[in-house]
């Protein structure tokens, strides 16, 4: 396994892992599909906890599935809509792991334009 992307529950993201082409094309990529639902945090503002329970999260299922890379290897969050914002927040706190941002139909970051109607977190300003 080279990599994982992540969604959590929203709207496309499903039907996207579900698609038989997305699923058969990241096999063969070696890139790996988690799916969370409930979703962990729309905005990944990580002073609510939302790292912690990914990183908790990521060890679990390391230790359950006998793939232990997923403890280190790169991710690829994956967002849509009002769960557009998730992977850039997701990418500014996990830089050192994160290896492409997929945020589709609403969000453009640092701007107003955020995909779930809030502000925008201030990356580095709410480290923990």
């Amino acid at each position: 396994m080279k990599a994982v992307v992540v969604g959590q529950h929203n709207m496309c993201e499903e039907a996207i892992f579900d698609h038989g082409t997305f699923r058969k094309t990241m096999s063969e990529l070696g890139i790996a599909i988690i799916w969370i639902t409930p979703g962990i945090d729309q905005q990944w503002d990580v002073r609510n906890g939302c790292q912690k329970v990914f990183d908790d999260m990521m060890s679990d299922l390391a230790q359950k599935s006998g793939y232990s890379e997923l403890n280190h290897i790169p991710v690829i969050p994956l967002g849509h809509s009002a769960m557009a914002t998730f992977p850039w927040n997701f990418a500014a706190w996990n830089a050192d792991r994160t290896l492409a941002v997929i945020s589709y139909k609403g969000d453009a970051p640092r701007t107003n334009l955020t995909g779930y109607g809030r502000e925008n977190l201030e990356w580095g300003a709410t480290a923990i």
